[in-house]
């Protein structure tokens, strides 16, 4: 299924959705994840997004990726047989024109 978070941010430096598509997973898939950003309202490309995953166990795994002309940033992240079974979660936060906004609502996932 799809899960989606969505973030109204405080300031109007950036909104950023973060979404996560599918699950459960199973070690060796791929889950294929997306935040999208808008400035004022508007998608914002070439805007630094940074996602945040923790793991079951509460271990972090980080990967910073770049807005398109969509306003869209993905992470594409493989499963290995030491990723634990159990719930994670992710979050996004963006940068953009020098400015960073909040963090996304988080989403969670399944490994099962």
């Amino acid at each position: 299924g799809l899960v989606t978070g969505v973030q109204t941010c405080a300031l109007p430096i950036s909104d950023t959705t973060m979404n996560t598509i599918g699950g459960p997973f199973t070690t060796r898939s791929t889950v294929n994840m997306s935040a999208i950003v808008r400035v004022g309202g508007n998608l914002t490309s070439g805007a630094t997004v940074t996602f945040t995953m923790t793991k079951q166990g509460g271990s972090i795994t980080t990967k910073t990726a770049t807005t398109g002309a969509n306003g869209v940033a993905t992470w594409s992240y493989r499963l290995g047989t030491k990723d634990p079974k159990g719930t994670y979660s992710v979050k996004a936060k963006a940068t953009a024109n020098g400015l960073t906004g909040l963090d996304s609502s988080a989403v969670t996932f399944v490994v099962q």
